[in-house]
């Protein structure tokens, strides 16, 4: 082509490359009048994008667990409809359970606005190949740990503006009640629903705002707004640094782990002796602090059940140990509710306590997670003898304060 027909071509075509798949007469940001569209007022800064993190239990998936759920429960499904009609972006993570079935239901709408999370260099799952993903890698941490899966969870709360959290009733869903107090934590608006196995699922309300409230009993001494271990932006101060890092190099050194990295028989037993030390030397301060919470429910359970199921005991004057052994059970029962959620600092134990047998009052024990105390309901004796059994026990930090 010469000059000349080059620069008449120029006055006859104009070629315009322009966002994909936009058709001609259609405007993304803009309307005719010059008004911005909606997506215009989001690229202009007109209006604040609002981005929804939807985040929730695993156990929902699981027949055995008592929280099943065939699908995502109508009121959380009434809730994602009034995000969608009001076009938030909706951050969701890819594990089983509640993420997996927002997601489906997400998708059975034919919603677009959506942001996958996962944790390492790609997410599990995703409904929808259309969605954008955001695979979250931390290196530093080892694979499928807690901090591991913990870093997308940090990476939706700092992008999101609101939340909708799905918890389980006797304080589960602990990873999604972190989640809650990061968005709370960031003076971000968050509901929450919970799934009780009693099929009675609820919304937990505190204000007219429907916002949610969730009491949390974390390290003796702890106050808020102060973190151990990590910053509000999600990254670990100096305390936490030692507490993911120089401790575990620590362990191996003294050799309390295999090569794999992996907790040794010898360090269990070592570590386990230091928690119950910890136990014993914080047990006056936990016993204390359970026992001033649960004041009023154990006066009501006195006055309204007990008093009544012996009034005549009671006005002849010969209240005997029934009594006395009866009220040992409700308290040990409202006590553990009160501590569910202090552990032991190296191995993650669980306080507990059991009824005392013959006088009033409750020991604290520690034990791993799960551990069956069921088998200690009926108290123990002075003397460590399990009720109705012949082994006795002898373990328990602080056994012999009176």
């Amino acid at each position: 082509m010469i000059l000349e027909d080059y620069k008449e071509s120029l006055n006859e075509e104009l070629l315009h490359y322009g966002i994909k798949g936009q058709k001609k007469g259609e405007r993304h940001y803009q309307t005719y009048d010059g008004k911005y569209t909606d997506e215009g007022k989001i690229r202009y800064g007109r209006i604040k994008p609002k981005r929804v993190f939807i985040s929730g239990s695993s156990k929902t998936q699981d027949a055995e667990s008592g929280y099943y759920r065939k699908e995502l429960p109508k009121q959380i499904q009434k809730q994602i409809k009034q995000i969608i009609d009001k076009n938030k972006t909706i951050l969701v993570g890819d594990a089983p359970g509640i993420d997996r079935q927002v997601q489906d239901f997400i998708n059975s709408m034919g919603y677009k606005n959506v942001e996958v999370y996962g944790p390492g260099e790609k997410v599990r799952y995703s409904a929808n190949e259309q969605w954008k993903t955001n695979p979250v890698n931390a290196p530093e941490f080892e694979e499928n740990s807690p901090e591991w899966l913990r870093a997308k969870d940090i990476a939706m709360t700092d992008r999101a503006t609101e939340g909708l959290a799905v918890v389980l009733d006797e304080n589960g869903a602990k990873a999604t009640r972190n989640n809650v107090e990061r968005l709370k934590s960031q003076n971000k608006k968050v509901k929450v629903f919970q799934i009780n196995k009693t099929g009675r699922d609820k919304w937990v309300k505190h204000s007219e705002e429907d916002d949610a409230e969730l009491m949390h009993s974390g390290i003796i001494g702890m106050r808020w707004g102060v973190r151990r271990y990590q910053n509000a932006d999600g990254s670990l101060t100096p305390l936490g640094r030692v507490h993911y890092g120089r401790q575990l190099k620590k362990w191996k050194r003294k050799g309390y782990l295999d090569e794999d990295g992996s907790l040794n028989l010898k360090g269990y037993h070592k570590l386990s002796k230091k928690d119950e030390k910890w136990a014993a030397k914080n047990h006056d301060k936990i016993y204390k602090q359970a026992m001033k919470e649960s004041a009023k429910e154990m006066k009501a359970y006195r006055n309204d059940v007990l008093n009544k199921k012996y009034s005549e005991q009671i006005r002849t004057g010969r209240v005997g140990l029934t009594y006395v052994n009866d009220y040992n059970k409700k308290l040990a029962e409202v006590l553990n509710q009160k501590v569910s959620d202090v552990k032991t600092p190296n191995l993650n134990k669980t306080i507990s306590f059991i009824a005392k047998r013959g006088e009033l009052g409750a020991y604290m024990a520690v034990s791993d997670a799960g551990y069956d105390l069921s088998q200690y309901k009926n108290g123990i004796y002075r003397g460590g003898r399990v009720a109705y059994r012949k082994n006795t026990v002898n373990a328990i930090p602080a056994y012999n304060k009176k």
